[in-house]
C-alpha cells in the first residue's frame, strides 16, 4: 500500500471528510468541523489526536519511534513517520482516535 493508499483510506473512514487545510494549501482530514490530520511532507503525517488523549497515552508515544511529540506538554498534534504498512496501520488507528476524541459520530458523512 503507498502512502496515497493510506490517505484514500484515512478519508473513506468514518466521520471523516477532506477539504483544504487551515495550515497550507493542501488537502486535510476533517472531523466534526476540525481539522485532524494532514501530510506534512510524503512520509509525515500530522494528527490533532487532542491534548486530552496525547497526555493520557503520553508514555506509549514517547516510546514509539514512528511518533514525534510536540514540545509543549498541552500541544494537540502530533506527528507520525509513514514508511511501513504497519506505520499505516498505526496512523489509520489514530485516526479512529482522533474521531473518537473529536466527537464525530460514527456513520456521518458530512457533505463537502
Amino acid at each position: 500500500m503507498t502512502n496515497d493508499d493510506l490517505w484514500a483510506d484515512l478519508v473513506r473512514a468514518d466521520g471523516v471528510h477532506e477539504a483544504r487545510s487551515s495550515f497550507a494549501d493542501r488537502p486535510a482530514l476533517w472531523v466534526d468541523g476540525t481539522e485532524a490530520a494532514h501530510w506534512d511532507g510524503h512520509e509525515t503525517l500530522d494528527i490533532r489526536l487532542t491534548r486530552a488523549v496525547i497526555r493520557a497515552r503520553r508514555q506509549e508515544l514517547r516510546a514509539d519511534p514512528r511518533v514525534r511529540l510536540r514540545r509543549s506538554s498541552s500541544a494537540d498534534w502530533l506527528e507520525v513517520g509513514i514508511r511501513s504498512p504497519g506505520d499505516q496501520a498505526f496512523a489509520l488507528e489514530l485516526l479512529q482516535m482522533a474521531v473518537a476524541a473529536h466527537g464525530a459520530i460514527v456513520g456521518d458523512r458530512p457533505q463537502t
